[in-house]
């Protein structure tokens, strides 16, 4: 196979990377250009015309590396204040039921405990994002709140059950 094509990874299923894990299933977009090509190349060659035209997996020491690359200086200082001086930024009720998980760009991610504190903050969240912005120098403009140990997979309910 073309070095060339193998660069360019067509067969990547991107339109579909919102969903994780052992729930992520092609779209019909997906199914549609990969039977298209099944129908052309033949399906006896299928497995092998398919690796080479999917993108190879990255290691750990990729992955951590481009999450690095991210990461300014800047960030990772303004992470430091906010982790320390945090009851400060956000107001001591809040801090007891959530914590800084990183800083995104202009967003900062907080990882709530309880469902019931995601609710609260929720509805604080316009407040919330103004007081951070002002602690912050603008430098935080918007929040975003997670639940702490969501596992966002598609059959992740079902899992817990068995």
């Amino acid at each position: 196979m073309d070095k060339t094509l193998q660069n360019n990874h067509w067969l990547t299923r991107d339109d579909n990377s919102w969903k994780y894990g052992e729930g992520r299933q092609p779209s019909e977009w997906e199914l549609s250009r990969e039977q298209t090509l099944v129908d052309f190349i033949g399906e006896e060659r299928r497995a092998s015309v398919f690796a080479d035209l999917r993108p190879e997996p990255c290691s750990a020491a990729e992955l951590v590396k481009a999450w690095l690359a991210e990461q300014t200086p800047e960030t990772i200082k303004l992470q430091e204040h906010l982790d320390a001086h945090w009851e400060e930024a956000i107001g001591h009720d809040n801090a007891a039921y959530c914590k800084l998980q990183g800083i995104e760009g202009e967003t900062a991610v907080l990882e709530v405990q309880k469902s019931i504190f995601l609710y609260a903050l929720t509805q604080t969240k316009p407040y919330l994002e103004r007081h951070l912005e002002e602690f912050t120098a603008g430098a935080v403009r918007k929040i975003r709140l997670t639940l702490a140990g969501a596992s966002w997979s598609r059959h992740s309910r079902k899992d817990q059950a068995k």
